[in-house]
């Protein structure tokens, strides 16, 4: 019998997370995102913007900054995605918190897109 062993690396762990956020688990999204860093696995920008993705499809903003501020502070630059996806997670009933999101992506020198620019 075939086994395929599969090593998890920031890709299957941001597919994870993914898989999660279009089931409308946000909340099991964070929990896998917390436990990977917890673990010490890979870091990388795209398993934060997973995270992050997760949290705008739950319109989870309050989260959806932290992930975004967890990234800062482990020395990760966030790209146009990932302050887009906290932008749109702060929607409607959060907009000082997102043009405060969007202040942060010009003091970070993040080149804006449409969804971003004012």
């Amino acid at each position: 019998t075939a086994r395929w062993l599969l090593e998890p690396d920031s890709f299957t762990n941001s597919g994870c997370i993914t898989a999660c956020a279009r089931c409308d688990q946000w909340a099991l999204a964070l929990r896998l995102h917390r436990g990977f860093l917890e673990d010490g696995a890979d870091l990388h920008l795209i398993t934060f913007n997973s995270a992050i993705a997760a949290c705008e499809r739950g319109t989870k903003w309050l989260q959806a900054l932290d992930v975004l501020s967890s990234a800062r502070r482990l020395r990760l630059f966030a790209d146009v995605v990932s302050f887009s996806s906290a932008t749109s997670a702060c929607g409607q009933g959060a907009w000082q918190a997102a043009l405060f999101c969007m202040a942060n992506m010009a003091t970070c020198r993040v080149a804006s897109n449409d969804y971003t620019r004012i």
